[in-house]
């Protein structure tokens, strides 16, 4: 469900939107128009989508074995700019740690392009928040902001009688 809401909010952003899906656990009748859909297993993932530096990319199958293999694949790109893990800080760590056991060194880019756990910290749960702070940290990262508070950076109050 959370992949649906961020793919449907995404939309609203104005986003190109494609949702990879395993073949063991097909995405099938996606309601939303506008979005892409394919279901590969992870070795077709690069002959079957182009992927480039203007993309974001989140792994989020809720299967920690789909998005190794997944990521397996995406550290072979060289211009990736945004790859978001779903999941606690730990989840990050373990993908990392078990690149390594299967003998695949994270590429030079890897620490400052992947990041986990993704999303600005609203305090959202429910799928929509959890799209909402996803979103938003993609947008911040794009316009190259830091996703804080408006108001909080303000010099002088929103409300003044100057």
């Amino acid at each position: 469900m959370d992949a649906y809401r961020l793919a449907e909010m995404a939309l609203m952003v104005g986003y190109d939107v494609t949702m990879v899906s395993h073949l063991q656990n097909p995405i099938i009748g996606l309601a939303l128009e506008g979005i892409r859909v394919i279901n590969c297993i992870p070795a077709q993932l690069l002959q079957t989508i182009q992927i480039d530096k203007n993309a974001a990319v989140l792994l989020m199958s809720h299967s920690y074995s789909r998005d190794l293999a997944f990521l397996v694949q995406l550290i072979k790109l060289k211009d990736l700019r945004d790859v978001g893990l779903l999941g606690p800080a730990n989840r990050r760590n373990s993908l990392i740690n078990d690149l390594l056991e299967l003998n695949l060194e994270p590429p030079l880019w890897f620490d400052e392009v992947v990041f986990g756990p993704v999303g600005l910290d609203i305090g959202g749960k429910l799928p929509a928040e959890v799209a909402l702070s996803i979103i938003s940290e993609i947008q911040a990262f794009f316009n190259s902001k830091k996703g804080m508070s408006i108001t909080k950076n303000l010099k002088t109050p929103v409300l003044s009688n100057e």
